[in-house]
């Protein structure tokens, strides 16, 4: 559940919730809600990851704002961009259609203007108002990729749908491009911080990794016969699971693609 506050008018006893804008989707979806109310950024962003059939969107007012695509002057921008965005499924897309190539878009929360500062990223896709923040930063507007954002009402089109019906497969490859992203940077010689167990480190260290993979099945099957916890901790032994293909150089995304090829014989 989303952080968020409950409000209960005195005249009707309606109640009205406070919630950040990126969670409203997701709880209207979820019937949490009967409706929501939030920017056209955070809508196209959903309907990027799928949930178009089942939300609707009516524009209600002008948020005096727009999305552009931001780097330093200098910057060039005709070769494969690496983003960073609060909006990655929206910034391929818009990106896409304006002609530019994307190598890899980075999902960030909050403010991304600090994140051309020691060179990972070549641009960003954010939200501009009065560009004073941009401008602060060194800088400028290289595209509008949305002009004229709205704030509307977002609605689910039909029924509540079921938790397997919620599935994102775009976070999943997020995940993923993270994990690489890591290893990436280990190849380029940066250095895990070796006093917390973390993704860097694992992929570093092939028998920390090892012994990662052992105590997370280990909890898993603890949970299992507990009964109860057996969905956070498959999801810990997935994550760490995942790391070994990435750390034997080739990626989590070759293990997804065993397991559709192995779908598709048995249906054959």
């Amino acid at each position: 559940m989303s952080q968020r506050s409950v409000f209960t008018a005195a005249a009707n006893g309606r109640s009205f919730i406070l919630s950040r804008g990126k969670d409203i989707p997701g709880e209207v979806l979820r019937g949490e809600v009967d409706a929501g109310f939030c920017g056209e950024d955070v809508y196209c962003e959903q309907v990027g990851r799928g949930l178009c059939k089942s939300l609707g969107f009516i524009a209600v007012r002008s948020m005096n704002c727009r999305l552009v695509l931001g780097a330093y002057e200098d910057q060039a921008l005709d070769r494969p961009l690496r983003v960073a965005t609060s909006f990655p499924a929206l910034s391929l897309k818009l990106l896409a259609g304006q002609g530019y190539e994307v190598a890899s878009v980075q999902e960030f929360g909050g403010k991304v203007e600090g994140k051309l500062k020691n060179g990972s990223y070549d641009a960003i896709v954010d939200i501009v108002k009065s560009g004073e923040t941009a401008r602060d930063n060194d800088i400028v507007e290289k595209a509008v990729l949305l002009s004229d954002l709205r704030a509307g009402i977002v609605f689910r089109k039909g029924p509540v749908r079921t938790e397997e019906d919620l599935f994102e497969p775009w976070q999943m490859l997020m995940a993923l491009q993270k994990m690489q992203e890591r290893k990436r940077q280990l190849e380029a010689g940066a250095q895990p911080d070796a006093s917390r167990k973390n993704t860097m480190l694992l992929l570093s260290d092939e028998n920390k990794l090892a012994k990662a993979i052992g105590e997370e099945s280990a909890e898993l099957v603890r949970a299992l016969v507990r009964g109860e916890g057996v969905v956070d901790e498959a999801a810990d032994m997935v994550f760490t699971a995942l790391l070994a293909p990435i750390r034997d150089k080739s990626s989590g995304l070759a293990v997804l693609n065993e397991l559709i090829r192995r779908n598709q014989k048995r249906n054959k």
